[in-house]
Parts: structure tokens; C-alpha cells; sequence
């Protein structure tokens, strides 16, 4: 069975708190948030007030300020 890739298209994401993109996330833009968990794929900056942590597999095609 093949996993449904989802993928979510935004100009920007503002997230109060925490953002937690899973393996098979896609977004499209740019990412605010408190903190920000990357394990899927990015075409977009990451700016996160706390902390961003890029796990293996992931996909970042943007800059990150944290």
C-alpha cells in the first residue's frame, strides 16, 4: 500500500505554537512559529521564536532563523 503524500500550499504559516511537518508533509512558503519540528519537505524560510529542529530525511529548500 502506498502512503498518501499530503501536501499543503501557503504564501505563509503562522503558528502560534508549535508546527510539526511529518515525513510526507510538503509546504510551499514561508513557516512562523514558537517552535518548528521539520521531518518532511520545505520550499520556504523557517523562522521560529524557541527553537527549529530538522530531522533526517528532511527536505529544506530556504532559509532558517531561530
Amino acid at each position: 500500500q502506498v502512503p498518501h503524500r499530503r501536501r499543503h500550499d501557503f504564501a505563509k504559516a503562522r503558528v502560534l505554537g508549535t508546527l510539526q511537518l511529518g515525513e510526507t508533509g510538503v509546504i510551499n512558503g514561508n513557516i512562523n512559529a514558537a517552535s518548528v519540528v521539520v521531518r518532511g519537505k520545505v520550499n520556504g524560510n523557517i523562522t521560529a521564536k524557541d527553537r527549529i529542529e530538522i530531522k533526517a530525511k528532511t527536505e529544506l529548500f530556504g532559509d532558517i532563523k531561530a
